[in-house]
């Protein structure tokens, strides 16, 4: 990531994650709704991937294994969400950012949850929820719920 970008990200988490968030959301408008339904699916399992990195990356034994295991149950939900229950998926989101504030409130010696950037969990988190929200109102509206 180059400085100037980094920089944005760092400095305007809230800014960058809606925009993320909307980015994410931008294929829904196009996609058939079971190709909507995967890609949701799919993404959710990929960013509930990005703790365990942090936790290899910077954690105990005790915060991979709780990195590992809440990112194994966020890629459940995506499979269940995809193959028989779609709202399970913007309800998997939403407990995402839930999880992103979380790691965003983790004090200093906490041994629970992994250390991340600063600026990380409150960007995930809006991403998140934008997410969650579109996904509901575009889903909703195709009658996928």
């Amino acid at each position: 990531m180059g400085a100037a970008a980094k920089a944005g990200f760092v400095s305007r988490p809230y800014l960058t994650g809606l925009l993320g968030g909307l980015l994410a959301l931008a294929p829904h408008a196009v996609l058939p709704d079971a190709a909507s339904i995967a890609y949701a699916a799919i993404l959710m399992g990929l960013i509930a991937g990005i703790y365990i990195g942090f936790a290899l990356q910077k954690g105990t034994e005790s915060q991979v294994l709780v990195e590992v295991s809440a990112a194994g149950l966020f890629a459940l939900a995506a499979l269940v969400g995809g193959i028989a229950l779609p709202i399970v998926i913007p309800i998997a989101y939403f407990a995402h950012g839930l999880w992103d504030a979380a790691h965003h409130a983790r004090k200093r010696g906490d041994e629970f949850l992994v250390q991340t950037p600063r600026w990380y969990p409150p960007f995930c988190a809006v991403v998140d929820w934008v997410v969650a929200l579109g996904l509901f109102v575009l889903w909703w509206r195709a009658g996928l719920l």
